[in-house]
C-alpha cells in the first residue's frame, strides 16, 4: 500500500517505509512511527500526533 496519509497507515499496517527526496527515510514498525518529531522531517511540515482514547490522529 502507498499512502501519503499516516493515519491510514498506522489503521491498516504493521511496518512502514518512509520516504524523503526519493529515498529511504526510515522504516519499522508503524507503532515505532507514531512520532511527531519523525513524521514531521518527511513531510517537511509541525505534525502533532493527538489522542482521543485509544485513537490516534497525526494532525498538519
Amino acid at each position: 500500500m502507498v499512502t501519503h496519509d499516516p493515519n491510514a497507515v498506522f489503521a491498516l499496517a504493521q511496518k512502514v517505509a518512509m520516504l524523503r527526496a526519493g529515498g529511504l527515510f526510515w522504516q519499522g514498525d508503524a507503532q515505532d512511527a507514531i512520532n511527531a518529531d519523525l513524521l514531521s522531517n518527511p513531510y517537511a511540515v509541525p505534525i502533532q500526533i493527538e489522542y482521543s482514547g485509544e485513537r490516534m490522529a497525526a494532525l498538519f
